[in-house]
């Protein structure tokens, strides 16, 4: 049995959309660090584990021997209009990452792929950067891409890894139902040829007409003239198209059902780019509303054109489908494909049970009459929370610390009218997106009920509600939020780098002043010891020194053996040492006796001549 664990990375180009999907998913965030230096370098650190472990055999054991925790690796990064390349460079560096890290299997999540429009050779000399986009993530290490509506299909086929391409229509399906009712007066309208199939799809499922407009290109991203194949006179125009870049394209297919007498214009599309003067162009057309998807980040692009709508594609509404469709390795279908969380499931754990039980056990429910299934059904759903251990926002206890009461009544105060109109507007997004979650119309009723009652009571108590001193507005905007701790994060590292090289190099200083004393040491050591070997070379020197106050006698004994030249050299001892005293006093008393026997032998030298000469006269005469 395999119980499987998801880690769910992002980088910084989408994080509201990963938050959104980690949240839908009911798990954390991976704690991930994508910062860039200031020389545009990207720097990823992965602050948990990614590797597969063995599971514990005497926990884990399941009816096929020894369990395996295996970690899946999904990493959400889509490429945001201005940064498409750091936000590349961030998912590639993400993956090998990973794959470094020892992570056996490695999902890349591309709401919007990459330079998808240059999927092919349309010039001489013209590269297929599609191709080499395939490349690059499996020369990373990606072992599963999931991406939303290609431009082309055919970039599957780049790819030597299984591709998931979702699908963007069955939100669009919704969304048309809720907002363009009665849909008899609606057409769904295709602004290119190539978008006709993805539009005939649309018009089909709520069984509306179908037109299309032909366009010519000029030069890139330009469209010089539009022709219209069908009926919109009328009728509500919607433009369905899979991006919109400078929006030129949306803005002359208004222009041309207009004035082929359609009562408004409404473009669909899911990739919102919006790059160059695409909000100029929007403001100035006459759109009604572009609804987009948020594969792509455009909240401040919504601020500068109220027309955009968003729909969001992060919910999960087929997460048991997945989870059954998984367990039996059955490749999933395209036509139920339209969430990104869809694919990111996580599997129900059952306890004791193996794969091939799980599945034994669904096929009976599957063959057993609705009422029993249902039953049934609901019977698993009251045990599943006792079995399952309340993990709901663990993520949060170690962030979250008890106030006392006194404390509150003290200091804590009623929030400022900003920031309460900021929390129901949050609260009025949370009612909109759990009621769209449900598709049974009785069930939503019963839910807008409840959901009704806890609006109130929490309307009524927020004004009374005491909160912490300094609460604004802006704590209660998650993406200001968001993007204030990215700030911070980023102005923390080169603190901590700093202090880290001010550490290491008080550390260096340190030991080279060690170092420095440890050499003094030894010099003070070594003079101490030459000075003792020079007063004892002193001590056993001959005794004839020079006396270094008192100039000696002189005579020409002195002179001849060396005395007197002696007496202009520079003295290397001072006679005040205590230790050549003796010796210079017993070399005065032998120079003194020198002296004076010298005395004594003046003219025994001239004698003995005078003899030896009378002697030799002497000789002869004998």
């Amino acid at each position: 049995m395999a119980t499987n664990s998801i880690k769910l990375l992002t980088g910084n180009s989408h994080p509201i959309l990963a938050n959104l999907v980690a949240e839908r998913l009911g798990i954390a965030l991976t704690k991930i660090l994508v910062l860039q230096y200031s020389n545009q370098e990207t720097s990823v650190t992965i602050g948990e584990s990614v590797r597969d472990e063995d599971g514990n055999q005497q926990s884990l054991i399941s009816v096929f021997g020894e369990a395996l925790i295996q970690i899946a690796v999904f990493i959400l990064q889509s490429t945001a209009p201005g940064d498409i390349n750091d936000g590349l460079m961030e998912l590639l560096i993400m993956i090998n990452a990973c794959k470094t890290a020892s992570a056996r299997r490695i999902t890349a999540v591309i709401p919007n792929f990459p330079y998808a429009r240059q999927d092919k050779k349309d010039k001489s000399r013209a590269p297929i950067t599609a191709k080499l986009m395939a490349n690059m993530l499996q020369t990373a290490g990606c072992n599963h891409v999931i991406t939303m509506d290609l431009h082309a299909s055919q970039i599957q086929g780049f790819f030597n890894v299984p591709v998931d391409n979702l699908y963007a229509e069955p939100s669009t399906l919704r969304w048309i139902k809720d907002h363009c009712i009665p849909t008899s007066d609606c057409v769904i309208v295709s602004p290119d040829a190539g978008g006709a199939k993805r539009a005939t799809s649309i018009a089909d499922g709520l069984d509306l007409g179908f037109a299309l407009i032909h366009k010519e290109r000029a030069r890139p991203n330009e469209v010089s003239r539009m022709v219209l194949v069908g009926d919109v006179k009328d009728k509500i125009a919607i433009i369905v198209d899979d991006m919109a870049d400078t929006c030129g394209t949306l803005a002359k297919a208004a222009d041309v059902v207009i004035q082929h007498g359609a009562k408004e214009a409404i473009a669909i599309v899911t990739h919102g780019i919006l790059s160059g003067n695409a909000i100029e162009a929007l403001n100035g057309s006459k759109l009604k509303k572009v609804v987009v998807t948020n594969t792509v980040p455009h909240e401040e692009k919504k601020l500068l054109c109220s027309r955009i709508e968003t729909i969001d594609i992060s919910a999960t509404k087929m997460r048991k489908e997945t989870t059954k469709r998984r367990r039996k390795a059955q490749p999933e279908n395209e036509e139920d494909e339209d969430e990104i969380s869809t694919t990111i499931s996580v599997p129900r754990k059952r306890k004791h049970l193996a794969v091939g039980a799980e599945v034994e056990v669904e096929d009976e429910l599957s063959e057993a009459p609705p009422a029993a299934r249902k039953r049934k059904q609901q019977q698993e759903d009251e045990e599943e929370p006792r079995k399952r251990p309340q993990q709901d926002f663990a993520y949060l206890k170690p962030k979250i610390r008890k106030v006392p009461q006194e404390i509150i009544q003290s200091d804590w105060k009623r929030l400022p009218e900003p920031a309460q109109r900021r929390i129901q507007t949050i609260l009025l997004t949370a009612k909109r997106t759990a009621l769209n979650s449900v598709r049974d119309p009785r069930r939503r009723k019963e839910v807008e009920g409840v959901l009704d009652v806890m609006h109130r009571k929490l309307e009524k108590r927020l004004p009374r509600s005491p909160f912490p001193p300094f609460s604004k507005a802006g704590h209660f905007n998650l993406e200001e939020q968001l993007e204030r701790n990215r700030i911070l994060e980023a102005e923390q590292i080169p603190a901590e780098d700093s202090v880290k090289l001010l550490e290491e190099e008080i550390e260096r200083e340190e030991l080279h002043t060690e170092n420095k004393r440890q050499v003094l040491a030894d010099l003070e050591k070594n003079a101490k010891a030459s000075i003792q070997q020079q007063k004892k070379r002193a001590k056993a020197t001959h005794p004839l020194l020079i006396e270094m106050t008192t100039p000696a006698r002189h005579s020409d004994n002195a002179d001849s053996i060396g005395l007197a030249r002696a007496r202009n050299k520079h003295h290397v001892f001072d006679e005040t040492d205590e230790d050549l005293t003796p010796l210079l006093s017993q070399f005065r008393s032998h120079l003194e006796s020198i002296q004076a026997n010298g005395s004594q032998l003046e003219g025994v030298g001239d004698a003995i001549a005078s003899a030896q000469a009378a002697l030799r006269t002497a000789l002869p005469a004998r």
